[in-house]
């Protein structure tokens, strides 16, 4: 057969007839597929084996064929027959060939699917990196609340206890020590302000 030479290739191949009507595939169609060959032999159509929604499968056939040039699709998905929930994005070439279509498939479902976790991982990043930040936030105003809190708790403290010594001196009658004591507390103040 003269398409024999397509079973070299890694990516599936399926050639259509000018009834569109499928005529090979390569080995590789029936891992592909996850059809059994004795399966895919049953599939007479391509529209049967490539199923989508996004393109019409054979206005692309024709057009190829009216203009003798292959024709490339857009990316897409497909579902693959008897296997509903398993959806693969792919490019198709269609590349006209005598009376004949060649139909090639690039799979980019693992590109796509490495792509999508690729977006979700940039997400968690910068998801953790927001946390981060507002961590070392948090953390800064921590410091930083802690460190106003011991500017203000040591006066504090010497004013209490200059406060309490005021009150000794005034029973005592002590002015000089009076005297120092005022000075403490209105420096006290001053470094608090």
């Amino acid at each position: 057969m003269k398409y024999n030479l397509m079973d070299h290739l890694l990516n599936p191949v399926i050639v259509t007839d000018e009834n569109f009507k499928i005529i090979y595939y390569n080995h590789i169609c029936s891992t592909y597929f996850k059809l059994p060959p004795r399966k895919l032999n049953k599939i007479v159509s391509i529209e049967n084996l490539i199923i989508t929604d996004q393109i019409n499968i054979l206005d692309k056939i024709k057009t190829a064929k009216e203009f003798s040039t292959p024709i490339v699709s857009k990316e897409i998905d497909i579902t693959l027959p008897e296997v509903e929930s398993n959806s693969q994005t792919v490019i198709l070439k269609f590349i006209p060939f005598e009376s004949e279509t060649i139909i090639h498939l690039w799979d980019f479902s693992i590109e796509k699917h490495l792509h999508e976790k690729y977006k979700l991982k940039i997400q968690e990043l910068k998801e953790t990196h927001e946390q981060i930040m507002q961590s070392d936030k948090l953390a800064a105003l921590g410091e930083l609340i802690s460190g106003i809190g011991h500017e203000v708790s040591n006066p504090l403290t010497i004013i209490s206890d200059r406060i309490y010594r005021i009150e000794e001196n005034l029973i005592t009658s002590n002015m000089d020590e009076l005297s120092d004591n005022i000075k403490d507390i209105d420096q006290g103040v001053k470094r608090i302000s």
